[in-house]
């Protein structure tokens, strides 16, 4: 009897942390990409869910590994806002201010489309303030009375005299039952409005990145969620790679997180971002960006010291399609100290393309997750096309230690 041995396959397969730092709003994001992985590709030997130190843990058990893989919810240090409208109106006022009157509008040459999309944004926004507002004002004049009500005066009164003159005539028309009818449709459009999940998505995520960047104490609350769970997979030595793979946001949480890890690993690990908004947010804190990601890669560098594998530490993809991510440059790093030689030996830029079927859908956000679509490409050194997720699979299935 013939005994044929697979020589690709090792006694003792090896294993490999997946860690996953999903962005604002896109929980899930491991199982998400693991489920278009599996269909395509069809590579799980063994699937199993496990609990270890309070953490959840998919494992997935393959040809040639088995991964752990874990995802991060740093969500429940964001901020919340008030669900009253009226205090809405004035944060969204204050937003407004924030980002309009801020560097950001320079990111214009490096994504148009993040500028377009964000001056929609911005008129939605207006529109909604003044709408809010002058119903506000009607209802303080008409039944409060003009007189009565302090801040009014800081309004011309050729304004207020068009308003209420607006509101009177609607009361006093011929047609009252058709125009309070009409004013019955406008105020719940406003009251719906007011409270739909675009705006206070929108608001949410402009609040949390505002206190995320000036609020010291945010930041590190934040960083100490991700530590706790990176800090011990780092230390464990069970694991033969690490693999990070953040997105949106997540890659700013995963990059502070990664600069501020102490330990010392005697295996490879990488860091897998997509998405990033890391230019756009240095044209607000550019110190702080700065700091953000030269730490990360000088840690990245300091934590693979033990081993000699030629490879990118950190990999980077980015689309122009996608309107809140634009493409790192180099000096975004110069804090770190390191040579731009050493830069492009351990950080990876890779564009990705995509065919674009609805250009309406470049303003809605839907292409920020379209990294992880089978029709999403890059292009090696030679031009040819490889599919983003058969890079993936490659990077989490590839035996690629000491």
């Amino acid at each position: 009897m013939m005994i044929i041995i697979d020589a690709r396959q090792p006694a003792v397969k090896l294993k490999k942390a997946v860690i996953f730092i999903p962005g604002f709003k896109y929980h899930g994001l491991s199982n998400f990409l693991l489920d278009k992985i599996q269909r395509k590709y069809k590579f799980f030997q063994a699937y199993r869910e496990l609990t270890q130190d309070n953490l959840q843990i998919k494992q997935v058990e393959l040809t040639t590994c088995i991964l752990d893989i874990y995802e991060v919810d740093w969500t429940e240090d964001i901020p919340k806002i008030s669900s009253n409208n009226l205090q809405k109106l004035f944060l969204s006022i204050w937003l407004l201010g924030y980002w309009t009157f801020s560097r950001i509008w320079s990111t214009f040459r490096n994504s148009p489309l993040l500028v377009i999309y964000s001056l929609l944004s911005l008129i939605i926004l207006i529109i909604w303030i003044i709408a809010n507002t002058l119903l506000l004002i009607i209802i303080l004049i008409n039944f409060t009375g003009q007189t009565s009500v302090a801040f009014l005066s800081i309004i011309s009164d050729n304004i207020l005299d068009f308003i209420n003159s607006l509101y009177l005539w609607c009361l006093k028309s011929t047609w009252i039952n058709i125009q309070w009818f009409a004013w019955g449709l406008v105020i719940a459009w406003l009251f719906s409005f007011s409270i739909s999940e675009p705006i206070n998505l929108g608001l949410e995520l402009s609040h949390f990145t505002k206190e995320y960047l000036k609020s010291n104490p945010l930041r590190i609350s934040v960083r100490n969620r991700v530590l706790s769970i990176l800090n011990p997979i780092l230390s464990n030595q069970d694991y033969d790679e690490i693999i990070i793979i953040a997105h949106s946001f997540g890659v700013v949480i995963g990059a502070e997180s990664l600069g501020h890890t102490l330990l010392s690993c005697p295996k490879p690990v990488k860091f897998i971002s997509f998405g990033n908004n890391l230019v756009f947010l240095s044209k607000k804190e550019s110190k702080l960006i700065e700091n953000i990601v030269s730490k990360c890669l000088a840690n990245l560098i300091e934590l693979n010291s033990t081993n000699q594998l030629d490879t990118h530490y950190w990999i980077d993809y980015w689309a122009e399609f996608d309107w809140f991510c634009t493409k790192i440059p180099l000096k975004l790093f110069k804090k770190s100290h390191l040579s731009n030689d050493t830069i492009r030996t351990r950080f990876q830029r890779n564009k990705v393309f995509y065919r674009i079927n609805n250009i309406l859908n470049l303003f809605t956000g839907k292409y920020h997750l379209i990294y992880f679509e089978d029709e999403s490409y890059v292009k090696n050194n030679q031009g040819e096309p490889i599919g983003v997720l058969k890079r993936i699979f490659n990077l989490i299935t590839r035996i690629d230690v000491n």
